[in-house]
């Protein structure tokens, strides 16, 4: 990935496809063969308010955490949630 250029939240451009995208999307695989892609998902809190979450791995010391989070103004912010694994365990 490379630094995309322009104003507003941090950006980096894919380097297969040259698209845009936010750097919280950065790590999306978790697989050295075929990899695990998490799509964002949306949940309703009890109030009717809508998150979506993104996510992302990690590879720490002797686990992968597992980070989800929701997006403000193109940066990590609002509710987090972190799971730290086994690098063997399927993050599925």
């Amino acid at each position: 990935m490379n630094r995309a250029d322009g104003n507003g939240a941090p950006e980096a451009r894919c380097g297969n496809c040259g698209k845009a995208v936010p750097d919280s999307d950065l790590v999306r695989r978790g697989s050295a063969g075929e990899g695990y892609n998490f799509e964002p998902i949306r949940l309703v809190d009890c109030a009717g308010h809508p998150h979506e979450f993104h996510f992302r791995t990690r590879l720490s010391g002797p686990g992968v955490a597992l980070n989800a989070f929701e997006l403000r103004n193109g940066r990590p912010a609002g509710y987090q949630f972190q799971v730290v694994g086994e690098p063997e365990e399927d993050p599925m």
